[in-house]
């Protein structure tokens, strides 16, 4: 219908373009990729020791985290799966922050794996911003994405991310480089990756800096914003 009445289409991710221009019949002069943006400031702030110690999160831990609703397509159970499987001198934590229809299936699995005191349901939360500062590595295994603005958020947090290679997250993280690209319902590579970032402090400081440079070039607030103003003053004559 959109594409019948010529309306202007904003893809979040250039996959998401692709897809539209080749089943949702869209000519390419309507379609145009602005991506996601986060408001970078809101990542740049000091780690609040206080959370810290309300979490019960040592000094030592290596503490991952996943953003996001909990939903089938977000695969929690591929990432716990996952987490089951790690190993490490250092204590591990998983904070899961989001909450959803999900919730008690997740909670029992975490149980079910005897990892109560590991992993960590921290249901919604008005501090992620904080909570992504106190971490060492960000996770999402779903199984379908358009442009995760929680990757990006982790990003402009200074994070490295292991995501699944779906929708526009390849658009996000330079595999090998910013972060890890593994394939999706895949427990034992996800598991690989996050190991490798859990022995080796050094791999996940140069992620992180790349994560955070990638973030402030191409994902700013801002530069959404100006892209989106621009379309509005081109229709507008």
């Amino acid at each position: 219908m959109a594409a019948f009445l010529g309306a202007r289409l904003v893809a979040v991710s250039e996959k998401m373009r692709e897809l539209l221009e080749t089943s949702g019949k869209f000519p390419k002069r309507r379609l145009q990729t602005i991506l996601n943006g986060v408001d970078l400031r809101k990542f740049d702030r000091p780690i609040k020791r206080e959370l810290a110690y309300e979490l019960r999160l040592n000094s030592n831990d290596i503490i991952l985290i996943c953003v996001g609703r909990l939903v089938d397509i977000k695969g929690h159970d591929i990432l716990i799966e996952a987490f089951s499987r790690l190993k490490s001198e250092k204590q591990l934590k998983l904070l899961i922050v989001g909450d959803g229809p999900n919730m008690d299936h997740i909670r029992a699995l975490v149980s079910q794996k005897g990892l109560i005191d590991n992993i960590k349901l921290l249901g919604l939360r008005d501090d992620v911003p904080s909570l992504l500062k106190l971490s060492d590595c960000f996770v999402l295994s779903s199984h379908s994405e358009g442009l995760s603005c929680s990757i990006i958020e982790a990003m402009a947090s200074g994070l490295p991310a292991i995501a699944t290679n779906v929708g526009g997250n390849f658009e996000l993280i330079e595999d090998g480089k910013s972060g890890y690209l593994v394939p999706p319902n895949d427990p034992n590579v996800l598991a690989q990756r996050i190991q490798v970032l859990i022995d080796d402090e050094e791999r996940r400081k140069d992620f992180g800096e790349l994560s955070l440079r990638l973030a402030r070039e191409k994902f700013s607030l801002q530069k959404m914003v100006t892209q989106y103003v621009e379309i509005y003053r081109t229709m507008i004559g």
